[in-house]
């Protein structure tokens, strides 16, 4: 298979020799003029049209009521000057944990689940997406695929090879939509525009930028559309005293922060359960620890923290890796941090317990711990436990998902289900 893959990439490679984007004009200079977009330029729109339907058919975008009305309100806000905009350009929420944007050159772009946990109001999220449709506008998007065009195709086909798509392709993408200095200044002063013309507040921009800078677990990734970028610390001066200079203005734009607020703490339980399905536990903690004011459930916030203590407990090299990681940039822990993980496994697995018997607390028929505290009784070697806790589960869930595998652990224990001691 390794073989056919390199063959069709080298193919494809040499049929595509990279392109100029020195012919791409954008959407300022373009709207009072009878444009016809180049070859390339349709190219790049038809990628970014099949990339939608995959996200589409994967079920990778939130389709929701509330995230819908939000959604169109930031949308008519920002484009409210412009009919050109308002027919080329859609906002998307993407299942997608890290905090970032993509935007494409159809007009659609993606702001990732993961965003809601930094950002604090509808105001912040709207100046991102600002700062993504002046991408658009600039058509820097269109830019990047075309002078990418080798390495996009090539993983096409690649993800073709091994059974369609993936998000290994959209990390493709994502990578691809590195944009230079001088392009993420010319959009940062695009958004402004759109903000101010919009009856947003100009210091939007900053807010959100300084809202997203306050997580240093997020600085080390290379995808994000602020972190690591090397014009990061100057764009954030420059938008200081932007800010400073702006004329003070009232807020001329409709918001509805209870809506914002009711999507936020269903986007950071997204970002979580894929966080800990990722074994991203670091960047877990980071979510529970920002969930005091969002989760008005306490035993599912205590259950999420139990969660993590647990996956410090059963994996303390891949926490020790992406804790370094997240402290340095670098993806190989050094010993000191690798020997803290594993020396502190035991307290871990205490703090899981009492997580969960808190989440137990606070709702007795919250049954996912309980199924947690039998799988650790069982570990210890508290048989007789383990039996409780997992009857228990059976119990207050007898249609879970997992009834096979609980089942399995009580015959271990030489229970039959419903024999609860």
């Amino acid at each position: 298979m390794k073989g056919v893959q390199a063959m069709l990439i080298a193919c494809v490679t040499a049929l595509c020799a990279c392109a100029s984007t020195s012919n791409v004009r954008s959407m300022s200079e373009t709207q009072h003029t009878a444009y016809v977009p180049s070859e390339e330029e349709q190219w790049a729109i038809e990628q970014a049209d099949k990339f939608h339907a995959e996200l589409t058919e994967q079920g990778l975008l939130y389709r929701d009521e509330q995230v819908t009305s939000c959604l169109a309100r930031i949308e008519g806000n920002l484009l409210s000057n412009s009919e050109q905009l308002q027919d080329a350009i859609s906002l998307f929420i993407l299942k997608s944990p890290t905090p970032n944007a993509l935007a494409l050159p159809n007009g659609r772009i993606y702001l990732n689940a993961g965003l809601f946990t930094p950002l604090e109001t509808e105001i912040q999220l709207a100046a991102i997406a600002a700062h993504e449709i002046a991408h658009v506008i600039q058509r820097h998007s269109t830019q990047a695929i075309i002078s990418q065009k080798n390495k996009l195709v090539g993983s096409h086909i690649l993800d073709f090879a091994t059974g369609g798509f993936g998000l290994v392709y959209l990390g493709t993408y994502a990578s691809i939509m590195s944009f230079s200095r001088e392009q993420e200044l010319e959009a940062d002063e695009e958004a402004l525009i759109l903000l101010e013309k919009s009856g947003y507040q100009k210091a939007a921009l900053l807010q959100a930028f300084q809202a997203l800078n306050r997580y240093s677990e997020f600085r080390h990734n290379k995808q994000s559309l602020y972190s690591s970028h090397p014009s990061f610390v100057s764009r954030m001066k420059r938008l200081e005293k932007e800010a400073r200079t702006a004329n003070a203005t009232t807020l001329a734009v409709t918001t509805r922060e209870d809506e914002f607020n009711y999507i936020k703490a269903k986007m950071m339980e997204s970002s979580l359960r894929m966080r800990l399905r990722n074994k991203e536990f670091n960047q877990a903690l980071t979510i529970v620890e920002e969930a005091d004011n969002h989760f008005p459930d306490s035993a599912k916030k205590d259950f999420f923290r139990g969660e993590v203590y647990y996956g410090f407990y059963k994996h303390p090299e891949i926490s020790a890796k992406e804790y370094y990681w997240i402290q340095t940039g670098k993806y190989k822990a050094d010993e000191e941090t690798e020997e803290r993980f594993f020396s502190e496994r035991e307290n871990n697995l205490s703090a899981a317990i009492k997580s969960y018997k808190l989440s137990i607390q606070a709702d007795q028929a919250y049954a996912k711990a309980l199924r947690r505290l039998g799988e650790i009784a069982e570990i210890q070697g508290r048989d007789q436990q383990a039996v409780y806790y997992f009857n228990t589960y059976l119990k207050q869930l007898p249609d879970a998902k997992d009834v096979l595998y609980v089942k399995r652990a009580l015959k271990r224990l030489g229970q039959q289900s419903g024999d609860s001691q």
